[in-house]
C-alpha cells in the first residue's frame, strides 16, 4: 500500500509539474545559462538544488545511476545549429541532459526526450550521444548547483557543472564551416531575400563577401546601397574603395574616398579625416 501511494505521488507530481500553471515556489529554483559559440547559441535550462550539508555524489546522487543533472524536470540542452559536444557532433535541437556520476569519471548523456520529469522515464534507446568527462575536486565549495561556460573562445568553450567540491567540464565547439553556413543563411534571409534590407546588414554582407573573396562586384553593390541609406558611414566608403581598387577601378576608388573625406569633415571627425586622407595618399 505504501509503495502504491509513493508511485501515485510521483505520477501526480510529474503531471502537475508538466501541466499546472499554479505552482508554489519550488525548493530548487529554475535557471538558464547561454553562450554564443561562433554563430551558435547554446542554452542550458535547469533547476538548481542546494547542498544543505548533504553528501552529494555517492550519497544524495548515487554513483552509477542516471541523474537528471539538476532537480525537478530534467536539465535541457539546446543549440540552434549543429555543435560538437565532448568531441561528438550534435544536430541543432533541444535535448534532455543526463549524467551517470562516478568518483573520478562521469558519463555525459544527451537524450532526444527533453520533456521528462527527473530520470523516472529515462530511456537509453533515445540517447543521441554519450561520452566520458573527468570529475575533479575543487577547493571552492559550491552550495547551489551551477552550470557555466568558461574558457570561451571564438568557436569553442568549456561547459562546466559545479556542485559541492565537484567540477565536471567538457568542450563544446563549432566549426568554421558551420559558421559559414549560418552566415550565408543570414545574408540570404536579411539581405538577398529581404524586401528592404537594413544598411548595416548590407554592409556586413559586403564585408563578409570581401573576407571570403566571394563576388566582389556584388560586395561593391551592397556597399553602395548601404551608403545610400547611411551616407555618414564613411568607413564603408573606405571599404568600398578598397574593393574598387582590387577590381582595378582606381578612379572610382578615388572618387569614393574623396566623398568620404567630405563626410568626415562635415561630421567634424578628426580621426576619420586623418584616416581617409591616409587612404587617399595610398592610391
Amino acid at each position: 500500500m505504501i509503495r502504491f501511494a509513493f508511485l501515485f505521488s510521483v505520477v501526480f507530481l510529474v503531471h502537475s509539474s508538466l501541466f499546472a500553471d499554479v505552482m508554489p515556489v519550488p525548493v530548487s529554483l529554475r535557471s538558464t545559462v547561454s553562450q554564443e559559440v561562433g554563430k551558435t547559441t547554446i542554452v542550458i535550462d535547469y533547476s538548481r538544488p542546494n547542498a544543505n550539508g548533504r553528501e552529494l555524489f555517492g550519497g544524495l546522487v548515487p554513483y552509477g545511476e542516471v541523474w537528471r543533472s539538476g532537480a525537478n524536470q530534467c536539465t535541457k540542452l539546446e543549440a540552434d545549429t549543429e555543435v560538437q559536444i565532448g568531441g561528438v557532433n550534435l544536430p541543432a535541437g533541444r535535448y534532455g541532459f543526463f549524467a551517470i556520476p562516478q568518483e573520478s569519471e562521469w558519463t555525459i548523456i544527451v537524450n532526444s526526450d527533453a520533456e521528462q520529469f527527473g530520470a523516472f522515464s529515462y530511456d537509453s534507446e533515445k540517447d543521441v550521444l554519450r561520452f566520458s568527462a573527468d570529475a575533479k575536486s575543487s577547493e571552492e565549495y559550491v552550495e547551489t548547483l551551477e552550470f557555466s561556460f568558461v574558457d570561451v573562445a571564438n568557436n569553442a568553450a568549456v561547459l562546466e557543472l559545479r556542485w559541492g567540491n565537484t567540477v565536471v567540464g567538457f568542450p563544446v565547439s563549432v566549426t568554421e564551416e558551420n559558421n559559414h553556413r549560418q552566415m550565408m543563411k543570414d545574408i540570404r534571409k536579411d539581405v538577398i531575400e529581404a524586401g528592404d534590407p537594413h544598411w548595416a546588414n548590407m554592409g556586413e554582407a559586403a564585408r563578409y563577401y570581401v573576407r571570403e573573396d566571394k563576388d566582389l562586384e556584388q560586395a561593391a553593390v551592397w556597399y553602395r546601397k548601404s551608403l545610400d541609406q547611411n551616407a555618414d558611414a564613411y568607413w564603408l566608403s573606405v571599404e568600398l574603395a578598397n574593393v574598387l581598387k582590387t577590381l582595378g577601378r582606381v578612379e572610382e576608388a578615388k572618387a569614393t574616398l574623396e566623398a568620404a573625406l567630405v563626410t568626415t569633415k562635415q561630421l567634424g571627425d578628426s580621426q576619420g579625416i586623418a584616416w581617409v586622407e591616409g587612404q587617399i595618399s595610398q592610391l
